[in-house]
């Protein structure tokens, strides 16, 4: 088991380590399918129920345009749903993983240093991250958006938290994906994945 108490700083990654992504997400596709489903007469629960099992099966990678070429629709369809994903409001706050919330909460009150580092659309990232239900501790972290940078794993957004290198072997990347883990070797950091912290806790 990970001993904590060793470390000064702690970053986060934040979709899928903070909170369920996914919840973000289907929403989206549900406001996506309802305005695509009113401009071109199509069953909204058809396109949702396409958007959301093709996530499933293959992620996000050109989600959109798979969609554009099922049901014939104009490459217009593409800004429109990337406008409604990332401003998108979903109907009650996004909950973080409860071992995670008291994981923070337990670093607040150790005095340790909190971060959050995440790639994607720096738009749709602090659309997700107002949504949080941050119980206050919010006022504790600082959040990078790698991509107004270059996104993870390339290192240069770990500049933005203005950790000093003496302090490399007390800081912990807590991520859920090999961009993560990757990231935190090119920084020189440890790492563990989201999934062995929870196991172990």
């Amino acid at each position: 088991m990970i001993n904590f108490n060793r470390y000064k700083n702690i970053i986060f990654d934040l979709d899928n380590t903070i909170y369920d992504e996914t919840i973000y997400l289907f929403h989206a596709y549900e406001e996506i399918a309802k305005q695509i489903g009113k401009d071109f007469k199509i069953k909204p629960s058809k396109i949702y129920d396409f958007l959301k099992i093709t996530f499933e099966k293959t992620g996000r990678t050109d989600l959109f345009g798979h969609m554009i070429r099922e049901f014939s629709l104009t490459e217009s369809c593409l800004f429109k749903s990337l406008t409604i994903l990332r401003t998108v409001k979903v109907p009650k706050q996004l909950e973080i993983y409860p071992l995670v919330l008291q994981l923070i909460f337990d670093c607040v009150d150790s005095s340790k240093k909190l971060f959050v580092i995440t790639n994607g659309n720096p738009h749709q990232q602090r659309n997700k991250i107002k949504q949080i239900n941050w119980h206050g501790i919010d006022t504790h972290i600082q959040f990078v958006l790698a991509n107004e940078v270059e996104p993870k794993p390339n290192p240069l957004s770990f500049k933005l938290t203005n950790i000093p290198a003496k302090e490399l072997d007390t800081t912990l990347f807590i991520g859920d994906s090999l961009t993560d883990q990757q990231f935190a070797e090119n920084i020189g950091i440890d790492f563990i994945y989201i999934n062995q912290l929870v196991q172990n806790g």
